[in-house]
């Protein structure tokens, strides 16, 4: 994810999002671990809360990790995943293979990129504003 402001629309900065992952995937898990070895060694008290805890803690964060990157998914931010929209439907009977691409950056800032993501957008039947089902291609 790229770095952003805080007023982006976005849950989590790239270095907070990183920072939490690696908390989340290495941190907790190898402090559990180790507490759990060595309580279980040494006797220290405590081990299966201490383990218990850090997986609580590491779902939960896991938890947040996911809304924030379904966040950065869906943003038409242009610090988000997309680039733009891809509207699809037919807007002109005349052409009825024509897209549409509306774009979060300027044209200059796209053609600089050496690709370029896009969200498919359905849109209304020109004149009807009724949802064009037929041309619609399926999303997953």
């Amino acid at each position: 994810m790229a770095e952003h402001t805080a007023n982006s629309g976005l849950l989590l900065s790239n270095r907070a999002y990183n920072i939490l992952q690696q908390i989340a995937l290495l941190g907790l898990p190898g402090l559990g671990a180790f507490y759990f070895g060595m309580s279980t060694l040494w006797n220290w008290a405590y081990g299966e809360q201490v383990v218990g805890s850090c997986t609580l803690a590491g779902v939960f964060i896991g938890v947040i990790l996911k809304m924030s990157q379904a966040a950065y998914n869906n943003s038409n931010n242009p610090d988000g995943k997309y680039d733009g929209d891809l509207m699809v439907g037919i807007t002109d009977p005349d052409r009825p293979n024509t897209v549409l691409v509306a774009g979060n950056k300027s044209v200059d800032e796209l053609a600089l990129q050496k690709q370029v993501v896009l969200k498919v957008q359905p849109v209304r039947v020109a004149g009807t504003g009724e949802l064009n089902e037929e041309e619609i291609p399926s999303q997953p």
